[in-house]
């Protein structure tokens, strides 16, 4: 099947995609303006049940891979690469208070979900 018919997203490929052992266990998407950058990823640690078919870092490699050693790993080499400064902060109110309304008005939708 073509990739873009395959419902997961790692069970699709991109030339940046992360392979081990030819199997994709990280993905992002990057949108980069002047003013900022916003970096949409995931990575698997380990198969899940919900998709046995997809085995994670940990499940490919000896040793043990945590959630908190990849993210600072992953953060340190993002800032290397694309430079700039990095500011981590949580939502302001209205942030929070706008992202809560899109999940009640949209992204709880069944209509949302399946849209395509």
């Amino acid at each position: 099947a073509d990739d873009r018919d395959r419902f997961l997203c790692f069970t699709r490929r991109a030339a940046v995609d992360v392979l081990v052992e030819g199997h994709k266990v990280a993905g992002s998407a990057l949108r980069r303006t002047r003013a900022a950058t916003l970096l949409h990823g995931s990575a698997l640690l380990a198969r899940s049940a919900h998709a046995p078919e997809l085995p994670g870092i940990n499940d490919l490699v000896s040793g043990r891979l945590h959630a908190d050693e990849l993210r600072c790993a992953w953060l340190a080499a993002l800032q290397h690469r694309l430079s700039g400064a990095w500011i981590a902060s949580a939502p302001t109110a209205d942030e929070q208070r706008r992202a809560d309304e899109l999940v009640d008005s949209r992204y709880r939708s069944d209509a949302w979900t399946r849209l395509r």
